[in-house]
């Protein structure tokens, strides 16, 4: 596996807006005309995992890899693969865009949204092995499990694929808790021979090459950080659905320094 790899510091301290998929309606609102971006978050002993919410019959859609909504899910998983593609440059790879963009003639329009969901996903997969790149073979039911991310105690991140993963890491920069060395790598499979030469690149925070969705992130993760110093800032009332990855990380940190496990709020 190969891919582009960036970093940027100084940045916002993290990682918590990535231990959330919920954040979607609000950070990322673009996105909400593609379809419902809540989710859920379980803790898997020091890590956790998150995924979204999925309709009975849809349980692979929990996953990175899913559908658009709306009346039609051919044109919209379409749109959402080529929004995502444009301003992310991540979370999908061209055989699925051009994959999804097919949906729409290679798909009837009666189909249910599994068929489609399965059709989008098998056809991109036979393309892909066609040009020498195989895709793991996972049963529906685990990819539903995985989610889309697992948080790996305590700083880094996999925003998992069948056929791609887009990680990070959030390390100190020196001793000053407001800043914090972010690091972002994209891995594709490529054709045996063919990975193309990687390396690593500091890259501000507003530089274009970032597009328009991980600057999102940075802005939110930076508001968070200041309210978190505001005098009238109590401390966090986790939701215990959406919100137990969170709850985890900071359970097991405490533990791990040794401080004790978090005390209730008065």
């Amino acid at each position: 596996m190969s891919g582009n790899l960036a970093s940027a510091t100084p940045g916002p301290p993290g990682p918590p807006t990535f231990l959330r998929t919920y954040h979607v309606p609000y950070t990322h609102p673009e996105f909400m005309r593609f379809g419902s971006f809540l989710g859920w978050s379980r803790a898997q002993g020091k890590h956790s995992n998150i995924g979204y919410d999925a309709p009975k019959g849809l349980d692979e859609n929990q996953a990175k890899l899913r559908l658009g909504g709306g009346t039609d899910p051919r044109e919209s998983t379409a749109e959402l693969q080529n929004f995502t593609w444009a301003n992310a440059n991540t979370n999908t790879t061209q055989t699925l865009v051009d994959a999804a963009n097919r949906l729409v003639e290679e798909v009837p329009e009666d189909a249910t949204a599994a068929d489609v969901l399965r059709h989008w996903l098998d056809t991109a997969r036979r393309t892909d092995a066609e040009r020498g790149v195989s895709w793991p073979t996972v049963e529906p039911a685990h990819v539903a499990k995985s989610g889309t991310a697992w948080q790996i105690f305590p700083n880094f991140q996999i925003g998992h694929a069948l056929n791609n993963m887009l990680c990070y890491s959030a390390r100190p920069h020196g001793h000053d808790p407001d800043k914090c060395v972010f690091e972002v790598a994209v891995y594709e499979l490529y054709p045996p021979g063919e990975e193309p030469e990687t390396e690593w690149v500091y890259t501000p925070e507003d530089d274009p090459d970032w597009r328009t969705v991980l600057p999102q992130d940075f802005t939110n993760m930076a508001a968070v950080q200041k309210g978190m110093k505001a005098r009238g800032f109590s401390g966090p009332k986790p939701n215990p659905y959406r919100e137990r990855s969170i709850v985890n990380l900071h359970h097991n940190l405490a533990t791990y320094m040794g401080t004790g496990e978090p005390r209730d709020l008065a």
